[in-house]
């Protein structure tokens, strides 16, 4: 088994940690593999195969994420474009996303002995009109239509050409199920199980009584339209996507791709939820 490390070396004992799992994925008869940016930052490196990441994405089997959710989340969004799971490993604070936690490596033998399962999660694409043309991107937990400035913002949504709603407030939170326990979850909405297929939207600060999240059908076509007098910006994964102005619009819609995420047993959706959330 081929497998690709992507540590975020920002996090607490992650370079630590991604020697230990070198080591000990080495040990199992597995080939651990790591872009060569990444690898200058390994002083063991003689069971390494060390490389540029588009190659090894290819070539890869698992890709294992050393970190937090973010870097989970970074890891799945590679992951997809080359249709390959993902396992976790927690060196970061909540680590919602892993499995297991760094000083947990001998989980890793449930890897190699094919004692898992692939949970496949879904995914939003989020198409920016720009004068450039069309941009997508996707999303494993969320995208945000936030203010970018002091003004409210005052956004009308529709599926189709049907009228769903009008906000005003901060923006507005398209979630998946799992993105559910994070930016969405913190703005009031609802918790999701992740096996399930919708689309979760919540106000960020509406400016009206009723504040509760919509849970929305998967097979929509959601378009949001800016009006009023500022400008939002726009983020998939707490990563910039862009900005419109009044006038403009994107779409939100589930993505045809999945994100694929490695389950070893050890953790499952509503254990986490006990463990770290609740």
């Amino acid at each position: 088994m081929k497998v690709l490390l992507m540590p975020n070396f920002h996090k607490p004992n992650s370079v630590s940690c991604t020697t230990q799992a070198i080591k000990k994925l080495a040990l199992l008869g597995a080939v651990p593999m790591l872009d060569q940016n990444s690898g200058n930052q390994i002083t063991t490196r003689k069971e390494l195969v060390l490389g540029a990441l588009d190659e090894l994405l290819e070539q890869c089997d698992v890709i294992l994420s050393i970190g937090g959710d973010g870097t989970m989340l970074e890891s799945a969004k590679h992951a997809v474009h080359v249709n390959k799971p993902v396992l976790g490993i927690n060196t970061g604070r909540v680590g919602f996303l892993t499995q297991f936690d760094g000083y947990e490596m001998d989980s890793l033998n449930l890897l190699m002995e094919g004692g898992y399962s692939i949970e496949e999660r879904m995914l939003l694409e989020l198409l920016i009109q720009s004068p450039d043309g069309p941009r997508s991107f996707y999303a494993v937990n969320d995208i945000v239509i936030t203010r970018d400035a002091y003004h409210m913002t005052e956004l009308d949504i529709y599926n189709g050409d049907r009228h769903l709603v009008r906000y005003r407030g901060d923006g507005v939170i398209f979630a998946t199920p799992t993105g559910s326990t994070a930016y969405s979850m913190s703005a009031g909405g609802s918790v999701v199980d992740p096996s399930l297929s919708v689309i979760l939207m919540t106000a960020i600060c509406p400016f009206t009584p009723y504040n509760r999240s919509l849970v929305l059908p998967p097979d929509g076509i959601y378009t949001v339209r800016l009006e009023g007098m500022t400008q939002v910006e726009i983020l998939a994964d707490n990563m910039q996507a862009g900005k419109i102005i009044p006038g403009q619009f994107v779409t939100v819609k589930k993505a045809d791709a999945k994100a694929k995420f490695i389950n070893l047993g050890l953790r499952d959706f509503y254990r986490s939820l006990r463990e770290k959330l609740i």
